[in-house]
């Protein structure tokens, strides 16, 4: 028995996805109808998506048309408490026999080159069964394929030669996705699998150690019938089961939008000192912004910057299904100015300042995983106290709970509202935000950022930016990590603040998470340019560091790292053991809150809670 590798890629990092494209045509199928769609038409996506299926599909995947079709059917007919309740019988009229067919073949595709068994791993716990397996001849077999999360039954059939074509893994967003192995019908043949859909399916052994989720490739199979072992193992990715999601998929906007401009949030897209981008939502765009410096109680006079709007549109919002978002970026600003701005004539105006021309201290906010949960909210209050005017605020990941929902931002900007319209936002990317590996397109529409980030990347995702004398990385973890190392060198290597802030979202020391190729890749360069913080999340904990280097403590701040780890979500209180490393842990699921104050030869950092009780202080110096 034997078989050739094809488009093989290596990773190896919980929730990561491989590459973004290597999904986009289904996650396009999944854009148009559940999540959003970036206008001035879908035509450019629906073209996108065909032209990366190809050779398979020439034009849309047809799932995506087949879906497209039925929620147009179903959106038209059924009332709004019959969305909200929708199940497998009621969507049942709205699929047409052709739909079916579709739903049924055309979802994950390739061909084989000799006759070949086809089995399909279904996590036994999914409570209805994909109607295509059974209608389409596959028969459940007593076999089992196991790992420490989960435990799959496995279907079989017999295909000769030529095309194979899989159907959807349910209308009901199952998590986990079932995955596939292929064997030769005959001992001896050398099975070759080609033109894939979706396209660069990596290919990988059956076998006890192998991964079989791109967005959580440490989760290994443990258990392997002989029967299956050696044979083509298709991994895929856990997200891929919203791209078919009808029941239980509708959803009410808590915080729907309206003629009122909202949701406003500053970042910097270029030089903190001389610019500032506004985005916000409504559902009348506005394509201008004005703005004026703010001198005393003298009105300067007006000035205007172009916005540049686009419609998002999201088809399971029952109550708020499109919405335009704005964004416009101020240029040629004063050094440490405050501003006024204005969005819409009739609204309150708000105000800004530029970062500071030279190394003047300045304090900012950190948090992680936000989660769009109400606490935050609470948080930034207590961080006002602390702190009355921050420079901005950081997220180390995990901003909102589905990264694909647009109510989950606009819940999170809502609760953000007392922060975001006054000083910058600059987040880093989380699993969550890029969740079951289904793309990053809405943060990226969301967020304005720097576009200096690693070739290859999609702007925004990574990058990196200076305030007064302190360096800020922000690699993006849910991408891969090799991919982005040297472009973090080249950063270090060219730095010249004297403080330098790594802010990203897995933690390299955390007693319950372990992220070996972080460490493998990015640590050597902290300890080799030295990076005087990493600030991270993911594992709802507070933990902070003495100065590390090498993976051994080291005396001084001046000689290693200190690696914080926070969540500003409650979690279960964890009976875990301070590591050696750390010298601050709280495993309670405390929400927390971060403030660091960056002076010239010194920085303190404070934690405190959401009544601003502090729970760690500590200053490094220079």
């Amino acid at each position: 028995m034997s078989w050739r590798l094809r488009n093989e890629i290596v990773v190896n990092k919980r929730f990561r996805v491989v590459d973004c494209r290597l999904w986009i045509a289904d996650y396009c199928s999944y854009s148009l109808f559940s999540s959003f769609i970036l206008h001035p038409s879908s035509f450019l996506i629906v073209l996108l998506c065909g032209l990366l299926a190809l050779p398979v599909f020439a034009q849309s995947p047809p799932v995506q048309v087949a879906m497209d079709g039925v929620l147009a059917k179903i959106t038209a007919t059924l009332s709004v408490n019959q969305l909200m309740k929708l199940d497998g019988r009621a969507i049942q009229p709205f699929i047409s026999t052709e739909d079916r067919h579709v739903f049924a073949t055309q979802y994950w595709c390739f061909d084989a080159n000799v006759p070949v068994v086809v089995s399909v791993m279904r996590d036994k716990k999914q409570s209805t069964i994909p109607f295509w397996l059974p209608e389409a001849g596959f028969k459940k077999t007593n076999l089992k394929v196991k790992n420490e999360e989960y435990t799959y039954e496995v279907w079989q059939k017999t295909f000769g030669p030529g095309r194979v074509g899989l159907g959807i893994n349910g209308f009901d967003k199952h998590r986990p996705h079932y995955f596939v192995a292929v064997g030769p019908q005959h001992p001896g043949d050398k099975i070759e699998l080609s033109h894939f859909f979706p396209a660069d399916q990596q290919v990988f052994e059956m076998k006890v150690g192998a991964y079989i989720y791109h967005d959580w490739s440490d989760l290994l199979l443990t258990s392997v019938p002989d029967a299956l072992k050696g044979q083509v193992l298709l991994p895929t990715i856990r997200g891929r089961a919203r791209e078919a999601n009808l029941i239980d998929a509708f959803r009410k906007a808590p915080y729907p939008s309206s003629d009122k401009s909202d949701n406003i949030v500053l970042t910097w897209s270029d030089d903190p000192k001389t610019t500032q981008t506004i985005q916000w939502r409504s559902k009348s765009p506005r394509t201008t912004v004005r703005y004026r410096e703010t001198i005393g109680k003298v009105d300067s006079p007006w000035l205007d910057a172009k916005a540049e709007c686009r419609t998002l549109t999201d088809r399971l919002l029952v109550n708020d299904c499109e919405t335009s978002h704005c964004t416009a970026t101020l240029q040629g600003l004063k050094p440490g100015t405050t501003y006024t701005y204005q969005i819409d004539p009739t609204s309150p105006a708000s105000d800004f300042t530029t970062a500071p021309a030279g190394s003047e201290p300045f304090t900012f906010f950190y948090l992680s995983d936000t989660h769009n949960g109400p606490v935050t909210r609470d948080l930034f209050a207590a961080g006002f106290t602390q702190c009355p005017k921050p420079a901005f605020c950081t997220i180390s990941g995990d901003l909102v709970g589905t990264g694909q929902y647009r109510d989950d931002w606009d819940c999170l900007f809502h609760l953000s509202a007392a922060f975001t319209p006054r000083f910058s936002l600059m987040p880093s990317m989380g699993n969550h935000d890029n969740i079951d590996g289904m793309g990053s397109d809405l943060y990226c529409a969301l967020f304005s950022l720097p576009k200096n980030g690693p070739v290859g990347l999609e702007p925004g995702r990574a990058y990196s930016f200076q305030y007064g004398d302190a360096l800020f990385l922000m690699p993006d973890v849910t991408a891969p990590i090799e991919g982005q190392t040297a472009w973090l060198e080249q950063q270090l290597r060219a730095k010249t603040a004297k403080w330098t802030f790594a802010v990203f979202h897995f933690p390299p020391y955390a007693p319950d998470d372990a992220n070996p190729d972080i460490v493998q890749q990015w640590l050597p360069l902290f300890d080799k340019y030295h990076v005087d913080f990493a600030l991270t999340g993911h594992v709802h904990q507070y933990l902070r560091t003495y100065p590390m280097n090498a993976g051994k403590r080291v005396e001084s701040p001046k000689d290693g790292t200190i690696y914080y780890i926070s969540a500003s979500v409650g979690g279960s209180p964890q009976p875990i053991p301070k590591p050696d490393y750390a010298v601050k842990f709280d495993c309670s699921g405390t929400p927390l809150c971060v403030t660091f104050q960056v002076d010239a030869n010194k920085v303190t950092s404070r934690a405190f809670d959401k009544t601003g009780r502090v729970i760690d202080e500590f200053t490094a110096t220079k």
